[in-house]
C-alpha cells in the first residue's frame, strides 16, 4: 500500500511538472495535455520525487522513516525530495560544446528531449487551430494600423504581461515593420506573435475595442 508521505511527494513532482509545461503553452493549456509526451514527462517528474523521498529513507539521510516521523518532520522530507528531486532530474553532470552549442551531460539531457517532442507535438496539434484562428480574426485589420495600437490595447486589457514579454512583442513588430513582405501577411504574424501572450480572447478583445481605427 502507498504511504501518505509518498503519494503527496509525487503529486508535488507532478504538479511542478504541470506548472512547467503551463508556463510554456500559454495558448494551448488543453492540447498540451492530450500528448502523450507531456503525460509522460509530468509522470517523470512525480517519479523523480517519490525516488528522492524513498532514497532518504532507505539509506537512512532523515532521522526517522516513513512511519515514524512527526507530522512536521514528513512534511519537511515531502518538501525536501520534492524540490530536491526536481533539481537533481534538472541537473547536468558536465557541459559539453558541439558545434557551437552548449550540451548538457546528465538527466538535463533527457528533461529537453522530452520538453522538445512536447514543444513539437503541442505544435503540430494547434498549428491548425491558430491558422484558423488568426485568418478568422486578422484577415479585416490592417497591418499598418494596428502594429502600435493593438499591441498596446491587447497588453492594457491583460493588465499582467510581463516588460520581457511585450519588449518580446516590439521587437516582432519592429522586424515585420522593416520587411518588404504584403501587408495581409504581417497582419496574420502581428496576431501570431500576440496570441501565445493574450490568448484568442484577449485578441478578440483589443480587435473589438479599436473596431474601424484598425480595419482595411
Amino acid at each position: 500500500m502507498l504511504s501518505l508521505p509518498y503519494l503527496f511527494v509525487f503529486l508535488l513532482g507532478v504538479l511542478v511538472g504541470v506548472s512547467e509545461l503551463l508556463s510554456r503553452y500559454k495558448d494551448a493549456h488543453r492540447a498540451t495535455f492530450k500528448s502523450f509526451s507531456s503525460l509522460l514527462y509530468i509522470f517523470m517528474n512525480g517519479l523523480a520525487a517519490y525516488l528522492a523521498l524513498y532514497l532518504m529513507y532507505t539509506f537512512n539521510w532523515a532521522a526517522c522513516d516513513a512511519d515514524g516521523c512527526s507530522p512536521s518532520e514528513t512534511v519537511k522530507h515531502v518538501l525536501m525530495a520534492g524540490f530536491g528531486g526536481m533539481a537533481v532530474l534538472r541537473a547536468s553532470v558536465m557541459t559539453l560544446t558541439i558545434q557551437g552549442n552548449e550540451v548538457g551531460i546528465g538527466p538535463a539531457a533527457v528533461i529537453q528531449i522530452f520538453l522538445k517532442v512536447a514543444d513539437r507535438g503541442t505544435d503540430r496539434a494547434r498549428a491548425s487551430v491558430r491558422a484558423d484562428t488568426i485568418l478568422k480574426l486578422m484577415e479585416p485589420v490592417s497591418f499598418e494600423k494596428a502594429s502600435t495600437m493593438l499591441p498596446t490595447t491587447c497588453f492594457a486589457l491583460m493588465q499582467n504581461v510581463s516588460a520581457e514579454e511585450q519588449a518580446l512583442v516590439s521587437g516582432q513588430v519592429v522586424a515585420l515593420q522593416n520587411d518588404d513582405m504584403p501587408s495581409a501577411v504581417k497582419s496574420y504574424l502581428l496576431g501570431l506573435a500576440l496570441l501565445p501572450i493574450v490568448g484568442e480572447a484577449g485578441l478578440r478583445a483589443g480587435i473589438d475595442l479599436l473596431g474601424d481605427q484598425i480595419k482595411t
